[in-house]
């Protein structure tokens, strides 16, 4: 888990596309009223993550943890699908949003999202 924290932050809009499944954890760190609990967060030492995620290879899903086959761009999918939705809102700006992620073995995706997830319980509360 502690790997993936340790991954340098991205702005959601720079993404170049990469190949790889694995995590990813969103920070965001706009003027969102709603959102100013997490904002506090992020403004050092980006503790605040609005969102953890996996990313599995396609049918990774279905068939289990050991799912073979190419990963394809399942993070870098994901984390364009993210930024399309943000971008479909009037009331964020997707230059507010950032990320890290990491590209992980299909067995250990599960269990480092359920681990980022108990530790920072991310949600608005």
């Amino acid at each position: 888990m502690r790997v993936v924290l340790e991954q340098p932050i991205r702005a959601l809009t720079s993404l170049e596309s990469f190949a790889g499944s694995g995590i990813y954890v969103l920070y965001y760190t706009g003027d969102f009223k709603a959102y100013k609990p997490i904002v506090d967060k992020n403004q050092d030492h980006w503790e605040g993550p609005i969102y953890v995620g996996e990313a599995t290879r396609k049918g990774g899903r279905k068939g289990g943890v050991l799912a073979e086959g190419p990963p394809g761009k399942a993070i870098f999918d994901r984390l364009r699908n993210h930024g399309e939705s943000i971008r479909q809102v009037s009331n964020l700006d997707i230059k507010d949003f950032w990320c890290r992620y990491l590209a992980l073995k299909d067995f250990f995706i599960p269990l480092c999202e359920s681990l980022l997830i108990d530790k920072y319980e991310p949600h608005l509360g």
